[in-house]
């Protein structure tokens, strides 16, 4: 989160989240998480977007940075299983490829 928080500091930038998830609600492990996120970014202006329902997660990024007027887009990239490097979208190379703005992937 470190280059995130210095890249806002530097520009006075909000945060805008997005979480892209198959379910419509957060389990309890995501709250947690949510709620440890916030408290980090308690000092930033920031705000959290759930998506719940989606046809392809690429189209929903970009949907996002063209509605919300995103002009730079960072994104998490955690490891995959087996099982979901063969059925996932691959996002970061679909998005990378092309991208709209400035994008900046974070290794896990």
């Amino acid at each position: 989160m470190k280059p995130l928080i210095d890249i806002t500091n530097l520009y006075n930038s909000k945060i805008s989240i997005l979480y892209i998830n198959n379910e419509e609600y957060l389990n309890e492990v995501q709250k947690y998480n949510s709620k440890i996120l916030k408290n980090y970014l308690k000092e930033y202006e920031h705000t959290l977007y759930l998506v719940s329902h989606y046809a392809k997660k690429t189209e929903e990024v970009n949907t996002f940075i063209k509605d919300l007027k995103i002009s730079f887009f960072a994104i998490v990239n955690y490891k995959h299983s087996l099982i979901e490097n063969i059925t996932k979208e691959p996002i970061i190379k679909t998005i990378g490829f092309h991208p709209i703005v400035p994008f900046l992937v974070i290794p896990e």
